[in-house]
């Protein structure tokens, strides 16, 4: 209590009608928490600084009768050790209200008012979490936030800027949410991932069941635009694809309106419908297109020997691939020792790379001088590369360097290295990583109900008082 006493030395003339609410307030809830605590009793020093406070409260009371009386915003709820004020629950009503409208629906206000009260409760008490745990949104993710919102809000033949209009929402209101958006989410899947637990033999289990059998076997919705072509002209048809592609990726480009206009498949007349389809109904020439496509991507066109084809995915179901990028690196690792020093190695990798740049032979160069000897009669040479394989040092100076490139000098807690990449390419790992894939499906299968008991259970031990 100690911290409402430093008011008292505050002139009237600092102080208004919601200045005086908010005091008012935190103080009564503060009486009304400790009693809740059963810790009331036995504090006489709680007691007289609380007598003295809200004796003086009063006194600001009467003598602010004498000024005229404001527009305040009232406080509706307290939450822990925070509050609502009514502002924040009419202005959710009036976005809700908006969306709802939008969307051809209709909610009772009363209901609505109930709903979204509890909503602002319960954000309330995971951003109180996320503050206590340090849990915050960075820059990049809110870009990422904005970035997404605009795409899909563009995608259906509006603007971000529209958006914000019709909320009644400045940008930077917009990017508050984003935050808090962000950091709710990190803090209900910290909270629910530590909850639910998927055990291996819950795998099998999934596996061997038919709902399993049938996630194995994906089946995609497809959109087909097809062009045919011959030897002469498939330059010539090429480019009248790519024109098309083109056009669909404006706003609201409708794929069905576009095939039914240009392709000359057997499907043309039903919009390029192909319905859904099981992989393998599907050419290998059209999978290894759609493995690298999301939900509503579009591919880019592509030649087969009787034409020219444009994708669009617009559902996939049941098991997803794995697309990952691979290098096939070698490198030349220099290691320190108490016989040869940091500096040492670090001179000696300096002078290889010299000599590279001069045009010596990378692989003559990894035989005659690598320290790794698991790669030294191969020419350096590591094979292909798996996510998560070298460590952060080497996977960085990998990424960066382009095909048939030999990168800087680089060190790693291994030594000091240079690295040269063969080749590169984008490969499934699906059959790799499928049992973690299937406990992430059963782990999201979960969530939500896992959610909702959580936040149950969070808002019954939360101190929360609704004020008329």
């Amino acid at each position: 209590m100690a911290g409402y006493l430093p008011i008292i030395d505050m002139p009237y003339t600092y102080l208004n009608t919601f200045t005086i609410e908010i005091w008012t307030l935190r103080i009564l809830k503060d009486i009304k928490y400790m009693h809740h605590k059963k810790n009331l009793e036995n504090n006489t020093t709680h007691k007289t600084t609380l007598t003295i406070t809200i004796l003086f409260v009063m006194q600001l009371l009467f003598a602010q009768n004498s000024y005229s009386i404001e527009n305040i915003d009232k406080t509706i709820a307290i939450v822990g050790e925070d509050i609502i004020f009514a502002s924040e629950l009419e202005r959710r009503i009036t976005q809700t209200q908006a969306r709802l409208k939008a969307l051809g629906r209709e909610s009772s206000l009363k209901n609505l008012r109930t709903q979204l009260l509890e909503q602002l409760i319960l954000e309330r008490l995971q951003l109180d979490i996320a503050k206590k745990n340090n849990i915050t949104a960075n820059p990049d993710e809110i870009e990422r936030a904005v970035e997404r919102t605009t795409k899909n809000l563009e995608s259906n033949g509006s603007t971000f800027q529209e958006y914000l209009r019709s909320q009644n929402l400045t940008e930077q209101d917009a990017l508050l949410i984003f935050s808090s958006e962000i950091i709710i989410d990190k803090v209900q899947n910290g909270v629910i991932n530590q909850r639910v637990n998927i055990t291996d033999r819950e795998v099998e289990n999934f596996l061997s069941s038919k709902e399993g059998q049938e996630w194995l076997t994906p089946r995609y919705t497809l959109g087909h635009i097809f062009l045919p072509s011959t030897e002469k002209n498939k330059s010539a048809v090429m480019r009248q694809a790519k024109k098309i592609h083109a056009s669909l990726k404006k706003p609201n480009t409708d794929f069905k309106q576009a095939a039914l206009k240009w392709s000359k498949g057997p499907n043309a007349s039903k919009g390029g419908d192909l319905g859904s389809l099981k992989k393998e109904e599907l050419p290998p020439l059209f999978i290894s297109q759609i493995d690298f496509l999301e939900d509503g991507d579009v591919s880019s066109p592509f030649h087969s020997d009787a034409g020219v084809h444009i994708l669009k995915l617009y559902q996939r179901k049941g098991a997803k691939p794995v697309i990952v990028d691979q290098y096939n690196v070698r490198h030349i690792l220099v290691k320190t020792s108490e016989l040869f020093t940091e500096e040492e190695a670090k001179n000696k990798i300096s002078l290889l790379y010299t000599r590279l740049l001069n045009g010596e032979n990378f692989n003559d160069l990894a035989q005659e001088n690598t320290d790794d000897i698991a790669s030294k009669l191969n020419g350096g040479s590591l094979g292909w590369s798996k996510p998560g394989l070298f460590v952060p040092e080497f996977e960085s100076a990998m990424q960066s360097t382009a095909k048939g490139e030999f990168s800087k000098p680089f060190s790693s807690q291994f030594g000091w290295h240079i690295l040269y990449i063969d080749d590169t390419r984008k490969k499934n790992i699906f059959e790799d990583v499928k049992n973690l894939q299937v406990k992430n499906l059963l782990r999201r299968q979960r969530f939500q109900d896992e959610l909702q008991i959580w936040l149950q259970e969070l808002r019954d031990n939360a101190y929360v008082e609704i004020l008329n």
